[in-house]
């Protein structure tokens, strides 16, 4: 593999830092997902936390990232001032002090990045994913695992993919393209709707929605009943599917029985 180099010289400094294929692993993650904590980065991308502290630290020195606290990202200086409660969400265990790291602006508007995942509302949605991710990239043979960004561009020049419907992932190996997604409330039925006859009738093989709350496995079992391409899991678990014919099956009996790498499955 040859090691991409770029420098960037410091205002008023002699200094640089050579990019690694790793960094640039890094970097194109967070263009990939909007978001990752401290955690996220160093499992995926360091052996050890100090190891990763000094080079995101130095990242951040050049230009390349920002991080913030998450009590600063999820409440202003004003409510911080006031007194009010940093949010509880449980089915992501944040701290105020957990850092959130993300693209700089400079370094996203010299590459004409998506700005599209880097909205607030949007952070726990990501950072939720990125571990399900994780976890999926271990279960799943991949030869490309495609995000939202991502999807929305190939969207325009492959046929059979929608530019507004689009899944969170797409994890894709062979003839198989599988679409996911991962719901963190429920929404309305005619959304369901609309999305699930896409996915019956599209360029994907196979689609799976996990939840964030096992309360909500119910009311998803239900909606994706009549159709064959689509299953259900808990995201905590995500090799457990619950499918409308075969029932309770792992994700190769899945990609086994529905799908086989044929639109026409279904």
């Amino acid at each position: 593999m040859n090691v991409q180099e770029l420098y960037l010289t410091r205002r008023n400094a002699k200094e640089f830092i050579n990019l690694l294929p790793r960094d640039w692993e890094l970097l194109s993650f967070l263009e990939q997902q909007g978001f990752a904590t401290f955690r996220q980065l160093q499992e995926r991308y360091f052996n050890n936390h100090q190891n990763c502290s000094i080079r995101l630290l130095k990242l951040q020195k050049f230009g390349y990232l920002d991080q913030k606290p998450a009590i600063d990202v999820f409440l202003t200086s004003k409510e911080q001032e006031d007194g009010k409660l940093f949010p509880f969400i449980s089915e992501y265990e944040l701290r105020p002090n957990t850092n959130i790291y993300f693209l700089s602006r400079e370094f996203r508007s010299k590459y004409a990045f998506s700005e599209g995942l880097l909205k607030r509302q949007m952070i726990v949605h990501q950072l939720t994913l990125n571990d399900l991710r994780g976890k999926l990239e271990k279960l799943i043979p991949h030869e490309m695992v495609l995000s939202d960004p991502k999807i929305k561009v190939v969207a325009k020049v492959e046929t059979g993919r929608h530019t507004a419907i689009r899944p969170d992932l797409s994890f894709e190996f062979g003839n198989f393209k599988v679409a996911i997604e991962l719901e963190r409330t429920i929404k309305n039925r005619s959304r369901y709707y609309e999305r699930f006859l896409y996915y019956q009738d599209s360029v994907y093989t196979n689609a799976i929605y996990y939840t964030t709350d096992r309360k909500k496995l119910d009311f998803l079992i239900e909606r994706v009943s009549p159709y064959k391409k689509i299953a259900v899991g808990y995201a905590r678990e995500p090799n457990e599917l619950y499918h409308n014919i075969y029932g309770l099956i792992d994700l190769k009996t899945f990609f086994n029985k529905v799908g086989n790498g044929s639109k026409s499955d279904g």
